[in-house]
């Protein structure tokens, strides 16, 4: 037997290379090599190479997929999220009372963390439920850690099911205007208790950032962009990042807030017809390992910041920013008793 009957007989028969070659009395890489050259030279002429035959057959069974149905489903999936997203382009929040109104801004809160002024934190929960004072959370309130950082639970004392009931109490205990979830909240996607709490609480809630506009009864209304972070640091400016976005923001808002890296900051500027105020908030977490461990010097002022706004003022009164909570409440209150 040649090769060329060999070849014909392995396609026929569908053995097995070896098989072939053991027929013809030859290697099996002597067969290999004649057939290729074999085929190349039919390709060549354009005569028709024969294809091995199968030595089974086998069924074609019916997918669980309708790839109609499929593309329907994204459709809707696609719809709902461009009518979220453009929903919270710019959200209204309509302010009912007249004359001033405060936002107490919660930096990074880390209630279950050994370092983390937890008094501090309920002092400043129990403000917001004077009138016209409404807290703003700027995300992170537990540590949360996750993956190779649950390591951490071994350096403190409270569990990760503590943190929940502590997170839970903490949040029920103040008056919200929203609620931001930070990078540690996140952490656990779907099971994000501050998104469940912040709905029981009939506060406004977003993932990393919300972008919010005040309507008073009278006067201009406010535009506020909240993160938990804004992009860019800089070590001549705590603020950098939520400056920089209040350079860049084709519609410029006057606060721009924001927490996440444990500093405090602020910076004013001029920004049109209105003044940006950019706000870095430090934490509540005063004892920080990690920022010892790689010595970071001690930028922090508040963990919280007060904002008392005027919606009738004019431009360098409209917002006034207190570092000293406390200190603000009393201007809050005396601003109250004037109107």
């Amino acid at each position: 037997m040649d090769r060329d009957e060999a070849t014909r007989m392995r396609y026929e028969q569908g053995l097995t290379w070896k098989e072939a070659a053991n027929m013809a009395g030859m290697t099996e890489s002597t067969l290999k090599s004649a057939n290729f050259r074999q085929r190349k030279k039919q390709a060549a002429q354009g005569i028709a190479v024969p294809e091995r035959q199968q030595s089974i057959e086998v069924p074609v069974l019916p997918s669980d997929v309708c790839i109609d149905e499929l593309k329907g489903r994204k459709r809707a999936e696609f719809r709902r999220k461009a009518v979220a997203a453009e929903a919270r382009k710019l959200i209204p929040i309509k302010i009912k009372h007249p004359g001033v109104l405060s936002l107490l801004f919660f930096g990074d809160l880390h209630l279950d963390d050994p370092g983390t002024d937890i008094d501090l934190c309920y002092h400043h929960a129990a403000l917001t439920h004077i009138d016209g004072v409404y807290g703003v959370s700027i995300g992170d309130h537990t540590n949360n850690w996750v993956g190779r950082l649950a390591r951490l639970y071994g350096n403190q004392s409270t569990t990760a099911a503590e943190a929940i009931v502590l997170c839970e109490d903490f949040l029920k205990s103040a008056r919200w205007a929203f609620i931001i979830s930070g990078n540690h909240d996140t952490w656990s996607g779907a099971g994000d208790i501050v998104r469940w709490v912040s709905s029981q609480a009939g506060a406004l809630h977003g993932d990393h950032q919300l972008r919010c506009q005040l309507r008073f009864p009278q006067g201009d209304p406010l535009t506020i962009v909240a993160r938990h972070n804004f992009a860019g640091n800089s070590q001549y400016s705590a603020s950098f990042g939520a400056n920089k976005a209040s350079m860049l923001d084709p519609n410029p808002a006057e606060l721009y807030v924001n927490g996440h890296t444990h500093v405090s900051g602020y910076n004013i500027r001029k920004n049109g017809k209105i003044l940006s105020h950019a706000l870095q908030l430090s934490s509540y977490k005063q004892h920080d390992t990690y920022a010892a461990e790689h010595g970071f010097q001690d930028q922090h002022v508040s963990p919280a910041v007060l904002v008392t706004i005027d919606p009738l003022a004019g431009m360098a009164g409209r917002v006034m920013v207190h570092h000293d909570v406390d200190v603000g409440v009393e201007y809050h209150k005396w601003r109250m008793g004037r109107a």
